[in-house]
């Protein structure tokens, strides 16, 4: 028998469409607005203020020994009064007090270029003579000197750093202009001895070794017991074997 062949009808295989998923509709949101939100800033009088209020806070940290705190306190200051100038002062001797002379240095020049008072130069000096600049504090030292010849302390310094020179005759002159500026520095006279006594000027020596310990009302006694046994050696080495 012929078969007859079995007809198939071919059915088009059909594919599930592809399922595309539209665009979200919604905008992501930001971390923060943009642009932020309007806020109320404090007024100039209330900036200052506060930076007052911080400055009194510094200064009594200062006092306390805290200079950590007084350092903070002071800088916040500045930060709402840039033109704070005894913040900026104070900034200075807190930090040279820290040993931070570096940036002591940097607070202070601020200072001495825009508002050079005998108490900004003073301290700038110091922050050079930390930083081991002798020379440039000297420099310093002299200027505040030709405008203000009776600042004793500024002798004071001037003999320091004449002394790390190893000028000694120098420095003691230096000590003694101190002391004539201002005559409580007592201690002064015991400078310029010492600093005479090191320049080998021995008469010069004894004399103000003996104008110190003339007030003991003004030397502690571990002192005093030192200057009379310098005295007395000084003598001897004067008036040679008998």
């Amino acid at each position: 028998e012929r078969k007859i062949p079995v007809e198939v009808t071919m059915r088009p295989v059909t594919r599930a469409p592809e399922i595309f998923a539209p665009p979200s509709l919604e905008k992501p949101q930001p971390s923060s607005p943009s642009p932020p939100p309007e806020a109320a800033q404090p007024s100039p009088e209330e900036q200052a203020k506060e930076a007052r209020r911080l400055f009194r806070l510094g200064q009594m940290r200062m006092q306390s020994g805290d200079l950590t705190g007084a350092i903070e306190a002071f800088r916040e200051a500045l930060g709402l009064l840039p033109t704070y100038r005894e913040a900026r002062l104070s900034l200075g001797a807190a930090l040279i007090r820290a040993g931070k002379f570096a940036e002591a240095e940097q607070e202070l020049l601020l200072l001495v270029e825009s508002s050079p008072t005998p108490g900004a130069l003073f301290n700038y000096a110091l922050a050079l003579r930390g930083l081991g600049r002798t020379g440039e504090a000297l420099e310093v030292v002299d200027r505040i000197l030709a405008e203000h010849p009776d600042y004793a302390r500024a002798y004071l310094l001037r003999g320091e750093l004449l002394e790390a020179e190893t000028a000694f005759a120098e420095a003691a002159e230096s000590f003694l202009d101190a002391y004539q500026a201002d005559t409580t520095l007592h201690l002064a006279l015991y400078r310029a001895a010492r600093a005479f006594d090191l320049a080998g000027q021995r008469e010069k020596a004894l004399h103000y070794y003996r104008a110190f310990v003339s007030r003991p009302d003004r030397v502690p006694l571990p002192l005093r017991e030192q200057v009379w046994a310098r005295i007395s050696y000084l003598e001897g080495l004067h008036e040679g074997p008998g």
